[in-house]
């Protein structure tokens, strides 16, 4: 049983989820784990979220928490080695572990790293957060997509699955999870990187023109590269996910923007890098991703001029 709660990552994702997630089980019985100094950090700058201060538990020691049932790890690409070290000690060989972050490899290097916990194959999708500084909107929620190709992991899945519903937390259970992560990450190698290269909100590629056009290009190319992995990503997933993105408020803007935005280094490698990686793999080229893997970099570069 469900119980406890964990997560990692106090970004705009973490904080709408947070929020949900300590109504269902309790403020004694969720928190934001992290290392001392992080944990000093959060206690001292709270965060706000659609303008209410979020009043959360920030632990960095598991003798005072305990282990916890439930582990959601919602930080960026380029952090997530660091911060797994700081929750090795709250996780059970029955916890089960849930990896938000973007991409297709994440599952991977979370098993790998803890050697513990039952992790399990998931999304964050449809919800239009934003955090400046300490400060989160959102209007769309969205959902958590959750599945395993694993049948040893099903009872663990079922068991998750249960919790949401009986808590009302968004989410749906996915045919085919690998299926449905290539999709997104698909949308994310799209609007991601080229509202962070070109600097629009998602109304950038809203509208016909360049941007939309490039929006699709890009997705289209990914899922070519799906395709050839044996991921068979359809011409209506593509445009599905510019209906998904034409319903989002106009002024809001994905998660790598905001990065660039701040000045943090973004989540590139999960996304144009791995698709380039994949082409050369198949004898192809991705030059849509290949072009736009260049442009951020640059971006990142100039920050250390």
């Amino acid at each position: 049983m469900i119980q406890k709660v964990g997560m990692i990552g106090r970004g705009a994702v973490g904080v709408v989820y947070a929020s949900l997630l300590q109504k269902a089980v309790g403020k004694d019985n969720f928190c934001f784990l992290a290392d001392k100094d992080r944990v000093k950090r959060y206690q001292e700058q709270p965060v706000h979220c659609n303008g209410e201060v979020c009043d959360f538990l920030y632990v960095d020691d598991s003798q005072k928490f305990g282990t916890v049932d439930l582990l959601l790890i919602v930080v960026k690409g380029p952090t997530l080695l660091d911060s797994l070290e700081s929750v090795r000690e709250f996780v059970r060989e029955d916890t089960i572990i849930l990896s938000l972050l973007n991409g297709i490899t994440s599952e991977g290097i979370v098993e790998e790293t803890l050697g513990k916990g039952i992790v399990l194959h998931a999304i964050a999708q449809k919800m239009d957060a934003v955090k400046s500084g300490e400060e989160v909107t959102f209007t769309k929620t969205g959902e958590i997509v959750i599945g395993t190709n694993d049948a040893k992991k099903v009872p663990a899945l079922e068991e998750l699955e249960q919790f949401f519903q009986e808590n009302q937390i968004p989410h749906h259970r996915a045919k085919d999870i690998i299926h449905e992560q290539w999709s997104k990450l698909m949308l994310n190698c799209g609007i991601n990187q080229i509202c962070a290269v070109y600097d629009v909100p998602y109304q950038g590629c809203q509208p016909e023109g360049a941007y939309r056009k490039l929006f699709v290009d890009t997705m289209e190319e990914v899922r070519r590269i799906a395709n050839l992995e044996g991921i068979p990503i359809s011409e209506q997933e593509v445009r599905d996910w510019v209906a998904a993105v034409d319903a989002l408020a106009a002024s809001a803007m994905p998660s790598m923007r905001q990065d660039v935005l701040a000045k943090r280094k973004t989540e590139v490698d999960f996304f144009s890098k791995t698709i380039v990686e994949l082409a050369k793999k198949h004898g192809t080229t991705a030059p849509f991703n290949a072009d736009l893997y260049q442009k951020i970099q640059e971006i990142e570069a100039s920050w250390q001029r």
